[in-house]
């Protein structure tokens, strides 16, 4: 799961729509950072593993305002903040809040 790039593809189980030209987020857990795209701002901050645990305490972004994307970030970022855990699955990769599944992303 390390030093990959991850496409994010559901939120709490439903795929994601992207307004027509709108970047997917993304997300990239590297050394003890992480780095992303959550839809109009940037993602920074840094990360928890042990095991198949994962948290996102450190989670911040850009301020921008984007009209078109701002709840698809919303979710994304509520997604990562309450997640405590992980499955991986070949090239997917499920964030989990104990055993619900909050999203999911693949592999880039």
């Amino acid at each position: 799961m390390l030093d990959k790039a991850w496409t994010l593809s559901t939120l709490n189980g439903k795929p994601i729509e992207m307004p027509d030209g709108a970047k997917t987020p993304w997300l990239k857990v590297a050394g003890d950072q992480l780095s992303g795209f959550g839809g109009c701002n940037n993602l920074m901050g840094s990360f928890t593993l042990e095991g198949d645990r994962i948290g996102f305490p450190g989670l911040g972004s850009t301020k921008m305002f984007c009209e078109n994307t701002s709840a698809i970030e919303r979710s994304f970022m509520d997604a990562l903040r309450s997640t405590d855990g992980y499955k991986l699955d070949g090239n997917l990769l499920k964030l989990m809040k104990g055993s619900a599944e909050v999203a999911t992303m693949k592999a880039q």
